[in-house]
């Protein structure tokens, strides 16, 4: 919502002067008929790049201005095997897979 709003030029100018430490969560639900949903929960720590790494790569906005916690690239200039080993969609993803093997 906030990149179609303002584009990339608008982040950069809202976060001017500011810390760019930015992380990103993901939650994904399960749940049975008539039980509580269970939550599996993930987020990937970073901050916001100095300025767009533009790439042709089928990637969301924020890959192109992200850069993870412990690395000093884009996400949009990885390989998809690097990005889903920290990707916090491919966290919850996998905790919610591990709940539905051991659920059997």
């Amino acid at each position: 919502f906030l990149f179609k709003g303002v584009g990339f030029e608008g982040i950069f100018k809202l976060l001017r002067g500011k810390d760019k430490k930015a992380y990103f969560k993901t939650v994904m639900a399960y749940c049975e008929p008539d039980e509580e949903s269970v939550l599996f929960e993930a987020e990937m720590h970073g901050e916001i790049a100095a300025k767009v790494v533009l790439s042709k790569a089928d990637a969301m906005p924020y890959d192109h201005i992200f850069i993870p916690d412990g690395h000093k690239k884009a996400i949009v200039q990885m390989s998809m095997e690097e990005k889903n080993s920290f990707s916090q969609r491919g966290q919850a993803a996998r905790k919610l897979g591990e709940y539905l093997r051991n659920k059997k």
